[in-house]
């Protein structure tokens, strides 16, 4: 209702969202040397990744060809990083510390 005593009903707005298409887990978490991806794509691997330090910097790229598929990333300094897997309609982040 307005001020002035009167009222109009909005328009109705349908809004559709699409669910992703996969999901990533990431396991040992917290590793060591390497840690496990999984994802499930279905049709869509394989599917671009990139592993992010705390700073931002690319420390791995690759492609995710199964739906469970190991990094050896040993060589790699303890700390924060996030992985980021690339859908066709967006993008999956997971979070790994390496100890």
């Amino acid at each position: 209702m307005d001020f002035d005593g009167n009222f109009e009903y909005s328009h109705i707005v349908s809004v559709n969202i699409e669910q992703r298409q996969g999901k990533v887990q990431v396991y040992p978490n917290p590793f060591t040397d390497g840690f496990r991806v999984e994802v499930s794509a279905g049709d869509e691997l394989p599917v671009p990744a990139r592993l992010f330090d705390a700073l931002g910097r690319v420390v791995w790229q690759g492609t995710i060809q199964q739906t469970t598929q190991s990094l050896e990333l040993s060589a790699l300094p303890a700390g924060i990083f996030l992985l980021k897997v690339e859908w066709d309609n967006g993008v999956e982040q997971a979070k790994l510390l390496k100890n």
